[in-house]
């Protein structure tokens, strides 16, 4: 945060007026991608699997290239160490692992019962030396977790009103688009305000989503600022919400090398990443997790940031 700060602090300049908010329909991560996708695709681009339910399904293929990887399903972003050229990967061993795990708590469970049972057994004859309260305030005590459920996991966040109204759920974000052209810091603090950063890409679901996304209506893909830049450092590239910077798209190494630069999204006919000073205006999208969203309070924008 503090590099962050810094970096706000250097680059800060004017700003312009808030744009209304955009809406928009969510059917599920893969389904949204694909949609948003221009059609008729290009024969060799990558096109997600989707399942059923509108997630990804586990093994993903880029038939023009022949390569086969697994995903998360929820998310569509690679499991590591899964390409595989020419053939198909086994990912349902991702799977057996995620519920062998779960059977391991479950035994674990099991035992642990059978132990306290045991233990009942050796205090049995105190209890018929009690009248039925004190027996039944013990037991309840003594097997708390018997009477007491287990928390419930956490649902999945409602599809259609996780997100403040505007904004865009795609798995555990919320994310805008905002078509008035500003600064990459301005529009990073314009962000923050709604207790946001300017959006960070991990994976190549989360690319083509918020391609679509700046997409809109539209028929064309505007060049758009996201969170990245590397003016702190020539060379070292950061998002601005912490994110590990693990995943790229660049049109050329050459953007990537640039020193004193922020990252664009749709740049060139292929609508990659671009490199443009940080000064130049551009349409942004801002991202939150969706758990940490909250209704907007303020009455309007502080002048002195963004009039």
């Amino acid at each position: 945060m503090k590099t962050l700060a810094f970096l706000l602090a250097a680059l800060l300049a004017q700003g312009e007026a808030a744009p209304p908010p955009p809406t928009s329909m969510y059917d599920g991560p893969c389904y949204w991608v694909l949609s948003m996708i221009s059609h008729p695709p290009n024969p060799t681009q990558y096109l997600p699997s989707c399942d059923a339910d509108g997630n990804f399904s586990v093994m993903q293929c880029w038939k023009a290239i022949e390569v086969c990887w697994c995903v998360d399903p929820k998310t569509g972003c690679e499991v590591s160490g899964t390409k595989v050229h020419g053939e198909r990967p086994d990912c349902t061993v991702h799977t057996r692992r995620e519920e062998e795990h779960g059977d391991d708590h479950d035994d674990d469970h099991y035992h642990k019962d059978d132990h306290e049972h045991e233990d009942d057994h050796e205090h049995d004859d105190d209890h018929y030396h009690k009248d039925d309260h004190e027996v039944e305030h013990e037991y309840k005590h003594e097997y708390k977790h018997e009477y007491e459920p287990m928390p419930e996991p956490m649902p999945e966040p409602d599809k259609k009103s996780s997100c403040h109204e505007g904004w865009t759920p795609f798995y555990d974000h919320c994310y805008i688009f905002i078509d008035s052209p500003k600064c990459w810091v301005k529009a990073e603090l314009y962000c923050q305000y709604m207790d946001a950063n300017l959006a960070s890409i991990t994976c190549s679901q989360t690319n083509h989503f918020l391609q679509g996304l700046s997409k809109a209506d539209t028929h064309d893909f505007p060049e758009t600022w996201v969170g990245a830049n590397n003016a702190v450092q020539a060379c070292s590239w950061f998002w601005s919400d912490g994110s590990k910077f693990d995943y790229e798209d660049w049109y050329s190494d050459m953007y990537k090398t640039r020193e004193d630069s922020c990252l664009k999204i749709n740049y060139g006919y292929q609508n990659k990443w671009g490199a443009a000073g940080c000064n130049d205006t551009l349409p942004f999208i801002c991202s939150k997790p969706i758990q940490h969203w909250v209704p907007m309070i303020h009455d309007e924008i502080p002048p002195e940031i963004y009039h």
